[in-house]
C-alpha cells in the first residue's frame, strides 16, 4: 500500500510540475510582478474540483528571495500540487512557478485562520527529482510535522460506451515528521506522539488529558507538537 501511494506521488510530480511549467514564462502583468505561466484548469468531465477550496482565497507567498507578496487571491490544485494565482486585474489566472516558492499562506475563508504550505524537498521522499513539493505545515521546531495534502482522479461510475465517461477527485493525505534531522512518514496518534516526546512524556500526557485532545485529529495533534515544541 505504502509502495503504491508513493508510486502516486511521482507519477504526480513528474507528470504534473514537470508537464505544468517547463520553464517560467512572461505574462503581461498589471500588478505583482509573479514569475509563472497563464493557468488552464482541467475541469472538464469531472464531478468535483481538485482544488483545496472550491473558490479563491486570500493568501500570500513568500519567495526564496525573501519577497513577499501578500493581499492576493491564490488556489492551491491538489491534483497536480500547484499554487494559482489570480491577477484580478486582467482577470487571468497563473500557475506560480513553484522552484522561486519558499512557502505561502491561505486564509481559510470560513474561520479567518491561516493555514501555512511549506516547500520540501523531494529527496526526503526518497525520489530523484529535487523540484520540490508543498505540504501543509501543522507544527514546526525541534519537532515538526507535515501533512501532504493530494487528489487522485479516478472513474465516477462505469457508464455505457455511448455516454461520456465521468471522474471524480479523491483526497488523499499522508503525514510527514521532522525531528533530530531525519525526515519520515507519521500516523498520528496517542501511542506515537507520546514517543516523540521523549523526557516531557508525563508533561504531554497531562496537557492531552486536560485538553481532551484527540491525537488522530488534526488540530489536537497539532496542538500537542506546538506545546512539546515550547517545553526545553
Amino acid at each position: 500500500m505504502k509502495n503504491s501511494i508513493l508510486a502516486f506521488v511521482w507519477l504526480l510530480i513528474c507528470s504534473g510540475i514537470y508537464s505544468q511549467i517547463p520553464e517560467c514564462e512572461k505574462i503581461l502583468q498589471s500588478g505583482p510582478e509573479i514569475p509563472g505561466r497563464q493557468y488552464y484548469p482541467d475541469e472538464s468531465k469531472v464531478d468535483n474540483l481538485p482544488y483545496l477550496y472550491s473558490q479563491w482565497v486570500q493568501g500570500s507567498v513568500n519567495f526564496r528571495n525573501g519577497q513577499i507578496i501578500s493581499g492576493i487571491h491564490l488556489l492551491f490544485d491538489l491534483s497536480k500540487n500547484l499554487l494559482i494565482y489570480h491577477n484580478d486585474n486582467l482577470n487571468i489566472s497563473e500557475v506560480i512557478d513553484h522552484r522561486l516558492v519558499q512557502s505561502f499562506i491561505l486564509t481559510d475563508p470560513v474561520s479567518g485562520k491561516s493555514r501555512k504550505f511549506a516547500w520540501l524537498d523531494l529527496r526526503t521522499f526518497y525520489f530523484a527529482d529535487t523540484t520540490g513539493i508543498f505540504a501543509e505545515a501543522l507544527a514546526e521546531g525541534n519537532i515538526s510535522a507535515y501533512v501532504l495534502r493530494l487528489s487522485e482522479k479516478k472513474v465516477a461510475s462505469q457508464v455505457a460506451q455511448h455516454k461520456e465517461q465521468r471522474f471524480y477527485y479523491y483526497p488523499i493525505q499522508m503525514t510527514y515528521i521532522q525531528s533530530n534531522g531525519e525526515f519520515r512518514r507519521f500516523v498520528p496518534g496517542r501511542r506515537n506522539v507520546l514517543r516523540l516526546s521523549g523526557i516531557h512524556k508525563s508533561e504531554i500526557k497531562t496537557f492531552i488529558r486536560s485538553n481532551r485532545l484527540d491525537m488522530k485529529n488534526e488540530e489536537g495533534f497539532a496542538r500537542a507538537l506546538n506545546y512539546l515544541n515550547t517545553l526545553k
